[in-house]
């Protein structure tokens, strides 16, 4: 399990607002959830971002969202967040040493509800709660582009090719709320 000290959310106090109208369940993922998380987010990656990936990349890709490899996140300094509607897994959010973006990604039914920025926004709390400094980055997909920028992020550099994988590196500064 990682090593940050996250908890459930209060979803009432984090979010302002009534719980009980929240339509999320969210929950903190661990290792029993690899293969969840796996059978969740291949699809969506195939969906999205393969389309502008190279062969190579795309295995690569693949490869990395494998249920072994998202074990071995959720063994490591990673930590994810779920979010399930009437027991159905909608969303996931994940973070890498408590400053980058690793995964966020909503399923297709679920985009432009609010549920992306939900994520995001617990996400960030939390780890500005573990010690954050307030400094993150992402590595966006070409599509997921402008939401980035929605949520305060700022590409780096032009879209590069790693590998066959492309992507845009962002960062952003979010500090605490005071």
């Amino acid at each position: 399990m990682s090593s940050f000290g996250w908890q459930p959310h209060n979803l009432d106090a984090s979010l302002g607002g009534n719980a009980t109208e929240f339509p999320w369940q969210i929950r903190v993922a661990t290792v029993q959830d690899a293969e969840l998380l796996s059978n969740f987010i291949i699809p969506l990656v195939q969906q999205f971002i393969v389309p502008s990936c190279r062969a190579e990349g795309t295995v690569l890709l693949l490869n990395s969202l494998s249920p072994t490899a998202m074990a071995g996140y959720l063994q490591q300094d990673y930590h994810f967040q779920l979010a399930f509607k009437d027991g159905t897994l909608m969303g996931v959010v994940g973070l890498r040493e408590r400053r980058h973006l690793f995964h966020l990604f909503i399923a297709a039914n679920a985009q432009r509800t609010g549920l992306g920025q939900t994520l995001w926004y617990l996400a960030w709390r939390q780890a500005i709660a573990d010690g954050s400094d307030g400094h993150f980055t992402v590595n966006s997909a070409v599509h997921a582009v402008e939401f980035y920028k929605k949520l305060g992020f700022a590409a780096t550099e032009v879209p590069r090719d790693r590998a066959g994988v492309v992507d845009i590196p962002m960062v952003g500064y979010f500090p605490a709320i005071k």
